[in-house]
């Protein structure tokens, strides 16, 4: 793959495993601090100012690493392999460069090294200042973020040497991190109290070089209780356990021929997802996106495994045994756990290790249970292989109770009802104002979200598969019955005749939120609409209310909640579009998949660095260019499988 060169118009993210850097545009970690300088820059409000800095396992470690060097201006920078920045700065005089500055920064597991040489390419002595701030963080990636900051005082100690400093943060769980800066010359008087001050004096052809090195403390192994019959895998130096080489990763996706003018997107997206693999004792696992989770998201997961089928398969078996092995084995309200669960995500910042937050394993999702069953099946079909199936079955029969047990007692439909410690929402659609009813009022748990029940008959589904190919008759049949009486009953509760498509949920009442929405998009995908309903469906979907022209909005334009910039009232979610093109070429209707293609390769090519957004907002494609999120996560790993799942489903 060709390095990405950078545009100075976004933030830089590198990454390697746990360990991610945010830079600004150029270079810097701000820290919010008012720029003095000309030349570096001048407070750029770029999406993630404010949460720029270096981060270790869900903690940011250095809140400000910012040089300043008055006089030069960037030239070119490019970013290689997700990992290495390599920059040219010159400092010139009516066009001659006096002096130049290449610097070579890399990202490793446990830190930083930055490399600086300036470089007198004149005839006369060059004197100049070069500055560092520094400032350590020690924050949980979740403060960065705005949810909850810790309330005790912070315990910080710094040490200073000739040639660097040591700070050690203790966390209110009496976890101790450390992180050291270092530098190779010594510096000069005059220095400041959170600055590295050199004063530099470069004779004609000469050069002067600066190193400076950034190393990260290492969390000890949570105590987290596990399913202990799913098997590991041992580590060691072996090319099948060291992160995949860039051009061995996109060679996997050769089998899909992209278009001439869309190859720059297509390798940026399979590049972002090769960079957002996190090593685990199963293998490799995707973070569900950068910089808010660097950690595994089950639901992410599952849907990335789903989408990179077949050229992955060594990934989506990671995913299901990682999720096999942190399976619920008891209850726990304010984690959610139960017997039999999926988990939802796992967390390692101090506010889940402290407990302040119930997110160190965490399990509010009704639908990664049975969509795990569904990515089972999946992996299975395409590997010819079913021996996972049969090694896992103590896994996914429990699985398969816990969908019986959240089954409504009078619907049968599957429920959920938050605990309050947490998330308020269990489905995809996390936000608390999305479950409204027609005249814009909340709808009360517990709720069934319509998409859930197109997972869980297609869980039913696959336990007929897998009990047949097992041959146990008695389990096969009371699934086989069970399905059928299943897809019956969810179109009788779920179908609104006048709107032409299904209810986005079911309130506590069973009363139907008779709103159009992109949840029945699953449901195509899930194979639980009749044959006979689907082109009316499909037709709704397409409708002026609910189709942008760069995807399908989270919610109509009339109803009473609709926000075209609120995130599951009215935005457009292109791994949601991706997953309505998978029902769309399930029943037939191929030529729809193919606007979806168009739609979707062409958003990408929009953005300036080629990346599929996150989310954008759900104006009309005639009205409006695309507007991505600010905050929203950049790269987004659902987001870009999306383009590898959407070139397969148009082979």
């Amino acid at each position: 793959m060709s390095p990405l060169h950078v545009l100075p118009t976004l933030p830089l993210i590198l990454k390697v495993n746990e360990t991610f850097a945010l830079f600004s545009a150029l270079g810097q970690i701000s820290g919010n601090r008012t720029v003095l300088t000309d030349n570096v820059e001048t407070q750029t409000q770029h999406p993630f100012h404010g949460a720029e800095g270096v981060y270790r396992e869900e903690t940011r470690y250095l809140e400000e690493y910012q040089w300043r060097w008055p006089g030069f201006y960037l030239v070119n920078q490019e970013l290689r392999e997700s990992s290495l920045l390599l920059q040219q700065w010159a400092w010139t005089d009516d066009l001659v460069q006096r002096v130049g500055l290449s610097r070579t920064l890399e990202l490793f597991e446990d830190g930083i090294d930055d490399e600086l040489t300036f470089e007198n390419t004149g005839f006369s002595e060059e004197s100049f200042v070069v500055q560092l701030y520094v400032r350590e963080g020690f924050q949980d990636v979740l403060s960065v973020r705005g949810w909850r900051s810790m309330s005790s005082p912070r315990a910080l100690q710094r040490e200073e040497t000739e040639l660097g400093c040591t700070f050690s943060y203790t966390g209110s769980d009496g976890v101790v991190l450390k992180l050291s800066v270092s530098w190779n010359q010594t510096q000069d008087e005059g220095q400041l109290p959170e600055a590295g001050f050199w004063r530099v004096r470069l004779a004609p052809q000469s050069h002067w070089k600066l190193c400076i090195k950034i190393r990260l403390g290492h969390l000890p192994a949570p105590n987290i209780s596990q399913a202990k019959h799913v098997k590991q895998k041992t580590y060691s130096n072996a090319p099948e356990h060291v992160f995949p080489e860039p051009k061995s990763w996109l060679s996997r996706f050769d089998e899909l021929k992209v278009e001439i003018l869309n190859k720059r997107v297509w390798e940026q997206n399979i590049e972002d997802l090769r960079m957002l693999l996190l090593r685990t004792p199963f293998g490799f696992y995707p973070a569900a996106g950068l910089p808010w989770y660097a950690v595994p998201f089950a639901r992410d997961g599952l849907w990335v495994a789903h989408m990179l089928m077949p050229f992955a398969l060594d990934i989506s078996e990671s995913i299901l045994r990682f999720l096999a092995f942190y399976q619920g084995t008891q209850s726990d309200k304010v984690s959610e756990e139960e017997d039999g669960k999926i988990t939802h995500h796992l967390r390692k910042g101090e506010l889940s290790r402290s407990g302040i937050l119930p997110f160190l394993k965490y399990y509010a999702s009704v639908d990664s249970t049975p969509l795990f069953i569904i990515i089972l099946e999946d992996y299975c079909q395409f590997r010819n292989d079913w021996s996972l199936m049969k090694e896992l079955k103590p896994v996914w029969e429990k699985s398969l109770k816990w969908i019986l047990n959240a089954q409504h007692a009078e619907t049968g439909m599957l429920t959920f009802s938050p605990s309050g410690s947490g998330l308020a929402m269990h489905s995809w659609k996390e936000s608390g104002d999305l479950l409204t009813h027609v005249d814009g009022q909340p709808a009360h748990p517990p709720l069934a979200v319509s998409e859930v029940q197109g997972y869980a008959f297609r869980a039913f589904q696959t336990a007929c598969r897998f009990y047949k190919i097992l041959g146990e008759t008695e389990n096969f049949n009371y699934y086989h019955k069970k399905t059928e009486l299943f897809k019956e009953n969810f179109h009788e509760l779920f179908w609104m005749e006048d709107l032409q498509t299904y209810a986005l949920a079911l309130d506590s009442n069973a009363q139907q939120l008779e709103v159009l929405s992109s949840d029945p998009g699953h449901l195509l995908w899930s194979g639980i609409v009749p044959d006979k309903i689907a082109p009316a469906l499909v037709e709704t979907l397409f409708s002026k209310e609910l189709w942008s022209g760069w995807g399908i909005r989270t919610l109509g334009t009339r109803e009473a909640r609709y926000n075209p910039v609120s995130q599951f009232n009215g935005a457009v979610w292109p791994h949601d579009t991706a997953i309505l093109a998978g029902g769309l070429a399930r029943y037939g209707f191929q030529d729809k998949v193919d606007i979806i293609h168009e739609s979707l390769f062409t958003l990408a090519r929009n953005q300036p660095d080629g990346r599929m957004p996150q989310i954008i907002g759900g104006h009309d494609r005639n009205q409006f260019q695309p507007m991505p999120f600010p905050h929203a996560c950049r790269p987004q790993a659902w987001s870009a499988a999306s383009l590898i799942y959407l070139e397969r489903l148009t082979k």
